[in-house]
């Protein structure tokens, strides 16, 4: 019984925390260059941000957890 429910943490970590923080590790990385780039970044900037950059890197980081579960 308890290997069974480490194998359910472990693919919960997988799945879940390592693309979580995957996603925030690429995000705050190009944000950085972003604004290293573009000093004065606008709003504008900001929310083509979040509304393209953020969805694409869940997707990216996501599948890859996805594919290494498999």
């Amino acid at each position: 019984m308890t290997g069974f429910a480490l194998e359910r943490v472990s693919e919960l970590v997988l799945i879940c925390f390592v693309p979580l923080f995957s996603t925030v590790a690429t995000v705050w990385i190009l944000w950085q260059v972003l604004k290293k780039i573009e000093p004065d970044v606008d709003i504008r900037s900001f929310l083509t941000f979040i509304v393209v950059i953020v969805p694409f890197a869940m997707f990216v980081c996501l599948g890859a957890a996805a594919i290494t579960m498999r």
